[in-house]
């Protein structure tokens, strides 16, 4: 579920640990790596369990480039000549969809380090971090409801499960009802539901996706 948090460390070798012990295969989706707050702070998988991880990522997201649409790929140091082949077939009935000028554009992103881009990443972390860190503690001011605080991305959790009763009370009983009434609402706010996430039975979790505009 989206709550704009970030594993530490310790908790990734843990994940390592018990991985290698078994012999446990990680697709590890990190496609907001690069939009971690402390970006200093940020651990890939693929750097402690090398030879079972496949790192993926995305254009449009770890360089905050919306629209973008092109995904990457980083397999693990001990694929076979079969996997590679096997993504090569894969990849060559993707890239041909993608457009001319994302492919460009991806060739300038994922090239060696470049200042202006570095300038631009760490510009929209501080842009992410502050409206993330403003909007989940406005949230959490209102009683009844409690928000996870975002360490990375735009994203932040909302747990409304203490005023359940009197959502329940409004007809609203499950996280779905509540997407439809906040955006019903004069103010018109968009979530992402739990609903979408799984989440059990009747439960009301929204998790909030913070834009600029």
């Amino acid at each position: 579920m989206q709550q704009g948090a970030v594993y530490s460390r310790d908790e990734l070798m843990r994940i390592a640990e018990v991985c290698r012990t078994n012999g446990a295969l990680v697709l590890a989706d990190e496609i907001y790596a690069l939009t971690t707050y402390d970006i200093e702070t940020f651990v890939s998988m693929g750097t402690l369990y090398p030879e079972g991880t496949f790192v993926t990522g995305g254009l449009s997201k770890d360089r905050s480039a919306a629209g973008y649409r092109f995904g990457a790929c980083i397999l693990p140091s001990e694929s076979s000549d079969k996997i590679y082949s096997d993504f090569a077939k894969t990849a060559a009935t993707l890239y041909t969809n993608i457009t001319t000028p994302v492919q460009y554009a991806a060739i300038t992103a994922y090239s060696p380090p470049d200042p202006a881009i570095d300038r631009y990443l760490k510009e929209t972390r501080d842009i992410h971090r502050m409206m993330g860190g403003y909007f989940s503690r406005v949230f959490s001011s209102v009683e009844g409801i409690s928000t996870t605080k975002p360490h990375g991305a735009f994203y932040f959790l909302a747990d409304l499960n203490e005023l359940k009763l009197l959502l329940e009370k409004k007809g609203i009983v499950s996280s779905n009802n509540l997407q439809k009434a906040l955006l019903a609402h004069p103010w018109h706010v968009a979530t992402v539901t739990g609903g979408c996430h799984h989440d059990a039975g009747k439960q009301f979790f929204s998790p909030y996706r913070i834009r600029r505009l």
